[in-house]
């Protein structure tokens, strides 16, 4: 069986995927570049916004077209059984209930979509081999059953960089969040658990690992507990900082009501958690964050952004902002904007909102207009161009620590430093030998949303 994974969305979801692989690779998958040339292609999605659950659609509606086509050209009933019409499944937040289209109960993907033939829902992906038996002759010798989820390690497409994620689901519950329906229940894994799988990565060569969570800093070991002087998140993150050959240490994404001064101390005392922190705001109006159900107020935000930025000079502060929410005035978007001027966001992710069944906000009228939505989001992309260029021209002259991620075929390589800014340098023909290794760079250059450089002697 040759498989092609599609990943969508947030981290999650592309450390969701290197576990299917794990599972795949387990019955003797053999994953290959293109769904074209695959039999069994996986779409790992994400359902934060429709325009992602319509792109899906889009792409599986035009693979199914191309085969067709294909299969047109055909002469022969040889040549068409040997081009098998591929399996495809979806998985991820857009799915509700594993099924197939022989199924008495479906998810409503397939009930849509007869171009789908199966959904599983990312908790069954251990039970993979049962599931395909109905489509692909898998071996008896295989039990069907691997380990659940976060117990299969994950197979990486790169070792030097790893995902371990901390918990599953949410229970925060913000009106315009469709993750508690898609994720469920907000879950931890166990202390010892996580610290296994980081050693591991480690062990396999990880030189950066990024801890994930829905909201990654209501961690908790077991029964929840309220300790005044350090969260059991900042004990974790504190205890993962120290093992051996860790060399860079990162989370997403904190949420701004849960975020202490314990970890922010925790991040001051440890060198080797990176000076980044990606602080999702959404509104900067009070009125709109209590309707989000966000839990904090402007001032509470700007008070921890400005601790942060104390405790650990040259940090990068990145956030998400959601444009045009239910009800949301002009005054209360020029609140926002007012907020991204005065923070000086090194990133800002804007969303223009759309809603999604099963939240509060499908509730309520979505009474900002698509055009109205679009200039404010320009609008606050205009702000992000400025504060992102000035705090860029900030770093010129500067040496930095660059991990690099890729090189193109005219030798420039692109990495991401400490910060999470992306650098281009210049390599030679030999360039990507320096493709997952640390590099210093002194920056000569700042573009809008990158840093150019060259590698110092």
């Amino acid at each position: 069986m040759k498989f092609h994974l599609a990943v969508f969305g947030c981290q999650m979801n592309s450390n969701d995927a290197d576990r299917i692989r794990t599972v795949l690779h387990g019955i003797e998958g053999k994953e290959v570049q293109t769904p074209e040339e695959a039999d069994f292609v996986i779409y790992v999605t994400c359902s934060i916004r429709q325009h992602a659950e319509d792109r899906i659609f889009g792409l599986i509606s035009n693979l199914r077209k191309q085969k067709k086509k294909e299969e047109r050209l055909m002469n022969t009933e040889e040549e068409l059984a040997h081009r098998r019409r591929p399996v495809i499944a979806v998985t991820g937040c857009m799915v509700e209930k594993t099924s197939s289209q022989t199924s008495d109960k479906k998810d409503k993907l397939l009930v849509r979509s007869d171009k789908i033939d199966l959904v599983f829902r990312i908790e069954d992906a251990p039970s993979l081999a049962n599931i395909l038996r109905e489509y692909f002759p898998i071996s008896d010798e295989y039990s069907g059953e691997f380990p659940g989820i976060f117990e299969t390690l994950p197979t990486q497409t790169q070792n030097y960089s790893a995902f371990v994620p901390l918990s599953t689901g949410c229970d925060h519950h913000c009106t315009y969040c469709i993750v508690p329906h898609t994720r469920g229940k907000e879950v931890c894994r166990s202390k010892d658990e996580i610290i296994n799988e980081c050693k591991e990565m480690i062990s396999r060569g990880a030189k950066e690992i990024t801890l994930l969570g829905q909201n990654v800093n209501r961690y908790y070991f077991g029964k929840r507990r309220i300790n005044p002087y350090r969260t059991d998140f900042a004990e974790l993150l504190d205890e993962i900082a120290k093992l051996d050959g860790l060399v860079w240490l990162r989370f997403l994404s904190p949420h701004p009501q849960h975020l202490g001064e314990d970890v922010l101390d925790v991040m001051a005392e440890n060198q080797n958690i990176c000076s980044h922190l990606h602080l999702p705001v959404q509104s900067g109006d009070n009125e709109m964050l209590q309707k989000m159900a966000r839990g904090y107020t402007v001032e509470k935000f700007k008070e921890t952004v400005s601790l942060a930025r104390k405790k650990n000079p040259g940090i990068s502060v990145t956030t998400d902002v959601i444009v045009g929410f239910c009800s949301e005035t002009e005054e209360q978007f020029q609140n926002t904007k007012r907020l991204c001027k005065e923070e000086n966001f090194d990133m800002v992710y804007i969303s223009k909102f759309s809603v999604r069944p099963h939240t509060p906000a499908a509730q309520w009228e979505d009474d900002v207009p698509l055009v109205e939505k679009k200039r404010r989001y320009h609008e606050i992309n205009e702000v992000l161009k400025k504060s992102s260029k000035t705090n860029n021209m900030g770093d010129i002259g500067k040496v930095m620590k660059v991990l690099v991620d890729r090189v193109n075929d005219k030798n420039i390589a692109q990495g991401h430093t400490s910060e999470n800014k992306i650098v281009e340098f210049q390599v030679g023909n030999k360039g990507r030998r320096f493709i997952g290794e640390f590099v210093d760079v002194k920056i000569t250059g700042a573009k809008m949303f990158y840093l150019e450089g060259k590698i110092e002697n």
